[in-house]
């Protein structure tokens, strides 16, 4: 199996060119939008419990020279390794949670913001403009366009960790029934683990999500547009629709083993 070293320089490049592209067409500038000191900081520190709750376990049973609790003493450089090989999994998630959020973060930024300004411009009655109306259709096809380049190459990773992540939250679930047998601090471990394996869900469901909200709502602002609905001016409305429908027409959800599209209702659907 070849494994492309550059791929991720690769992605990032392009997403950077198309995301610069996109921002070029905006109407008016926005510093504060392309500020992501927060997003910054709540990433450091989510990935620090992360490496708590992923690390506390392996200690634990590290002090009692054993892989799993209850299980046989182990010699202690398998324990060892495995302390070395759980750090790894550490760096390796964190960095690919902090990639996913990021990016989708940037995309939910410029489609808020687009839908903004769409929204003002329609207030305003400058989407009759022609020109104006170009521009967002342009800018439109840019945003769908870089979806479409995103879902592509995050596909994998957004539809098939969260399945993995369900199935440690039902096996964390499951040994809480043993609680009258196991310590309490080993307990309090198990807690954490699973209270961090579901923030970190939400961190790869939440963004992913919102983002097919934004997408709904630009086209409801396309379509609740009554002007154009009787526009005499058959440029401006061939443009119109070809506006709503790219939305109708371009799938840009991310399904969970390609089967539950990551939206605001199936995510609710499976917290209740």
């Amino acid at each position: 199996m070849n494994v492309d070293l550059l791929g991720p320089f690769r992605f990032f490049l392009k997403f950077s060119l198309l995301d610069c592209s996109t921002k070029s067409r905006k109407i008016e500038k926005n510093i504060e939008l392309n500020n992501y000191r927060n997003i910054h900081i709540v990433a450091i520190i989510l990935s620090v419990l992360w490496l708590v709750a992923m690390m506390s376990w392996i200690v634990f049973n590290f002090t009692h020279n054993k892989i799993f609790y209850g299980g046989e003493v182990t010699e202690l450089i398998l324990c060892a390794l495995l302390i070395v090989s759980n750090a790894y999994i550490w760096f390796i998630s964190t960095i690919c949670l902090a990639c996913y959020s990021l990016i989708f973060s940037a995309l939910n930024r410029e489609i808020t913001y687009f839908n903004d300004e769409l929204k003002k411009s329609k207030e305003e009655k400058f989407l009759q403009n022609i020109e104006v109306l170009e521009k967002f259709d342009h800018r439109q096809n840019e945003i769908l366009n870089l979806i479409s380049f995103v879902n592509e190459s995050v596909s994998f990773f957004g539809g098939l960790v969260p399945l993995f992540l369900l199935y440690g939250l039902v096996n964390g679930v499951y040994l809480t029934a043993f609680v009258d047998s196991i310590p309490p601090l080993y307990f309090a471990i198990l807690m954490l683990n699973l209270a961090s394996i579901v923030v970190y869900n939400l961190c790869i469901l939440s963004p992913t999500s919102s983002l097919q909200e934004h997408l709904s709502n630009t086209t409801k602002i396309l379509i609740n547009d009554e002007e154009f609905g009787c526009s005499k001016d058959p440029f401006s409305y061939q443009t119109y629709r070809i506006m709503v429908d790219r939305f109708q027409k371009i799938d840009t959800k991310i399904y969970v083993i390609s089967a539950f599209p990551i939206t605001k209702r199936v995510v609710a659907a499976s917290e209740g």
